[in-house]
């Protein structure tokens, strides 16, 4: 599925399932959050009626919520990576460099920064797969946002340009167009022809976007349960199948007339005979509940 086909086809969906695209595209590895899921969530209720005079705003999704996507525009090359600062343990006057043409190995021992250059590459620049930017966590108290000076060539450029971003904000939306990819980026999928590819990102903005409808699906389920059984509990002995209250539930199909707005009030009204009702109810209930404790009371007695 390609950009304007996923775009195409979320035009035509309802407003809801348009905010939630928007919100998985938004979002780390597509992945909402708890309150995200929380307010798609409080949407669909909306949309299907079953939360009264409420209404939401709905964003909805388009190409530019789709992280990652290439930008049209010139060929733009990364020159180098730093100085960094706030971010884990790297050193904070070091400049990582990159050939602008040819290949660059990055090797070290374990502990070194490669991950951490790799993290900002991924942040920065078009990935599947982002990671979060920590900061060191041998320093107490709050930690600032990682700062990251960004050298960058763009087509037809003859000096670099350099950047300092923050993490948090855009990255200079030139580089957007370089992919970034690793092991946490290699996810495969087969086509319909048994053929095994990397899983573009529409592919898996819309496997999030399923999961979590799979999510509100089951959880819909647990809900109707429990209201089924709640429906199905009987009456009281007081609603007698030739009473007012199972005649009016008798009429309550669509072939039939069904009871008006007035007969319903008019049965659900709390009279001074009903409370007399009532009240003898509770007396002859406790009469035998106090009869089974002493007779209970009595057997039990020893002799």
């Amino acid at each position: 599925m390609t950009n304007a086909s996923l775009i195409d086809w979320a035009s035509r969906q309802p407003d809801w399932t348009r905010d939630a695209l928007r919100r998985h595209a938004s979002a780390q590895n597509f992945e909402l959050s708890a309150d995200d899921q929380s307010q798609v969530l409080r949407r669909v209720r909306i949309a299907a009626g079953a939360v009264a005079d409420e209404t939401c705003e709905h964003i909805p999704f388009s190409s530019e919520h789709l992280k990652g996507n290439a930008t049209e525009g010139p060929r733009t090359l990364l020159v180098s990576l730093g100085p960094i600062k706030n971010l884990a343990r790297l050193a904070p006057d070091q400049k990582m460099r990159f050939a602008l043409d040819g290949v660059t190995l990055v090797y070290g021992d374990n502990g070194t920064g490669k991950s951490g250059y790799c993290r900002i590459t991924k942040k920065i620049c078009r990935s599947l797969a982002t990671e979060e930017l920590l900061g060191d966590v041998f320093k107490e108290g709050a930690k600032p946002p990682a700062e990251v000076a960004i050298s960058y060539l763009s087509e037809g450029e003859s000096d670099p340009t350099e950047q300092v971003w923050k993490d948090g904000t855009p990255p200079p939306a030139e580089i957007a167009s370089i992919s970034v990819f690793d092991s946490k980026n290699a996810r495969l999928y087969v086509d319909a022809e048994n053929k095994i590819g990397f899983l573009p990102r529409e592919v898996g903005l819309l496997e999030q976007y399923a999961a979590h409808c799979n999510k509100m699906d089951a959880q819909f389920e647990v809900e109707a349960k429990q209201l089924n059984q709640r429906i199905k509990v009987p009456l009281p002995a007081g609603y007698s199948a030739n009473g007012v209250v199972a005649g009016l539930f008798a009429r309550m199909i669509p072939k039939r007339q069904l009871p008006t707005e007035a007969e319903i009030r008019a049965a659900a009204t709390w009279t001074e005979k009903d409370k007399g009702a009532r009240s003898m109810r509770l007396r002859s209930c406790w009469r035998k509940t106090r009869q089974s404790l002493l007779t209970g009371v009595v057997v039990r007695r020893p002799s």
